[in-house]
């Protein structure tokens, strides 16, 4: 469930980073014919969009969403409350125990800021996406040349049969200790960050608008290169927006 106590009257800033199948295959076709570097980085910008997390955050009913929510966090928080109660006053030596209060308004006010901004970014994410879903494989999102298409077809499936691999970045903790500086300096230029880890030989760091980076060869980088590299990215990224 959400976490009402989690909100803040600011909007919430988000940094996310996965290894995707989707985004990852556009890496590994690179040599495919017909693939120049503007057709690619077309095909890899709507792929992108397609997969963006955002897209799951519709909230079809706010005012609904924000009243069922309340209900329940209250429900739970009475129940919390009262076996909270009733364990003190089988405590002889804890006195003058008071039940927190609850701002109602202000809670119902922070909760629908907060529904509100996720309805307004999945809906920035939808209009990206078009008529693409998450579950579009990226060979049908091709726009350009038949041709490139079928054999994009006849390679996704290919590389559907490679085991994943599981030495990413995804599995260790650095990420995370770069949230609060990102934060800091790129909140109000975006809305949150996705980092995207794909398979390539060489370290890259590619910024695809609006809300997402490109990164590999993450694992074998040193600390401060990899961090270098995700603020310049980060950067350029804001700099679309």
């Amino acid at each position: 469930m959400f976490n009402i106590s989690k909100i803040t009257e600011q909007h919430p800033w988000s940094l996310n980073s996965c290894y995707n199948r989707n985004v990852d295959f556009c890496v590994w076709v690179l040599q495919v014919a017909g693939l120049d570097a503007q057709a690619w980085l077309t095909w890899l910008t709507l792929v992108v969009a397609t997969q963006d997390n955002r897209l799951h955050w519709h909230v079809e009913d706010v005012s609904g969403e924000v009243e069922r929510q309340l209900s329940r966090t209250v429900e739970l928080r009475q129940q919390y409350w009262s076996h909270l109660t009733q364990s003190v006053q089988l405590d002889e030596e804890v006195s003058n125990f008071t039940v927190p209060t609850f701002d109602l308004q202000r809670e119902r006010l922070q909760l629908n800021q907060y529904l509100q901004w996720n309805e307004q970014q999945y809906q920035e994410a939808a209009a990206l996406a078009g008529s693409f879903s998450t579950d579009t494989p990226p060979a049908s999102v091709w726009e350009g040349e038949p041709i490139v298409r079928e054999q994009l077809e006849l390679l996704w499936q290919e590389f559907l049969t490679i085991p994943k691999d599981t030495n990413r970045l995804e599995d260790l903790d650095v990420i995370d200790g770069f949230y609060q500086d990102l934060r800091r300096q790129f909140s109000t230029r975006i809305p949150g960050l996705k980092v995207y880890f794909v398979q390539y030989p060489t370290p890259v760091f590619i910024a695809i608008p609006p809300v997402s980076i490109l990164v590999s060869q993450a694992k074998d980088l040193p600390y401060e290169d990899l961090r270098a590299g995700i603020f310049q990215a980060t950067d350029t990224l804001a700099s679309f927006n």
